[in-house]
């Protein structure tokens, strides 16, 4: 959870990167070990920040797209 955090603010708040990032939800998985898990909305897209970051996507009309997400 520490590593997202200092990532997420890193990245939000450096000269590099100017995207809206929203934090849709946290929670942990314990299975052997602890891992946190959080979904963000960066940019009107869900993402998923496990062990990485991956980006979510749906199936949409017999496609599969980007899943999009509500920025404040």
């Amino acid at each position: 959870m520490f590593k997202q955090t200092i990532f997420l603010f890193l990245l939000g708040f450096s000269g590099l990167a100017s995207s809206e990032i929203n934090l849709i939800e946290s929670s942990s998985i314990k299975s052997g070990l602890k891992t946190f898990v959080s979904t963000v909305c960066i940019d009107g897209y869900k993402f998923v920040i496990a062990n990485g970051t991956v980006q979510f996507f749906i199936k949409e009309k017999g496609e599969i797209v980007p899943a999009k997400c509500e920025t404040k």
